[in-house]
């Protein structure tokens, strides 16, 4: 073999100069980009977050929105006593096709027929009554705020000893999403 003195003998073929000048330079660039652009989850000052509860009194606190992580939705209510609350949700929900499965001081329970789609995708091959659940919950909080989440689930065999409960997906029910939305704009 021979050996052409000026030029070096690679594996990987000729080298492109400026590759890792170029590479580097976008690097660069990307990282500028984003530090221009700041944090799109920095927390707002005290008074712009002041003034979205004074526009949107159903808006959820700070210590809330944890509370409200997993929900369908969740809303404060202010200043109305829990029997107000219930029969409010109780309208909204029932309005939109639901029937009230069950009702406690803390709880309220909404149901209606699973869909064909729902029943293929969460019954089994024994024909078992499947419905859609909607749990609404009334946390009290300080100075007479409510707390109401709702959450959704599947009932296999319901009503019977057997009765089996899962999560259902939200999007499966996105369409009651906004009932507690609702809600808060009748008593806000």
């Amino acid at each position: 073999m021979s050996r052409n003195p000026g030029l070096p003998l690679t594996v990987a073929g000729p080298r492109r100069p400026g590759t890792l000048a170029v590479l580097t330079a976008m690097i660069h660039l990307a990282a500028v980009c984003l530090l221009a652009g700041g944090c799109a989850g920095a927390p707002r000052p005290t008074s712009v977050a002041a003034e979205l509860e004074a526009a949107d009194p159903g808006r959820l606190s700070e210590a809330n929105q944890s509370l409200a992580r997993g929900c369908l939705s969740a809303v404060e209510i202010h200043g109305h006593r829990l029997v107000t609350i219930q029969e409010t949700v109780e309208s909204v929900f029932t309005a939109a096709g639901l029937a009230v499965h069950r009702r406690s001081p803390d709880e309220m329970v909404f149901e209606r027929p699973a869909t064909r789609g729902e029943r293929g995708a969460y019954g089994t091959w024994f024909g078992e009554d499947v419905r859609v659940r909607l749990r609404v919950d009334f946390q009290l909080q300080n100075h007479g705020v409510y707390l109401l989440r709702c959450r959704c689930f599947i009932a296999r065999d319901a009503g019977t000893h057997a009765e089996d409960e899962q999560s259902l997906a939200r999007r499966r029910v996105r369409k009651y999403a906004g009932l507690l939305d609702q809600v808060s704009k009748r008593l806000n």
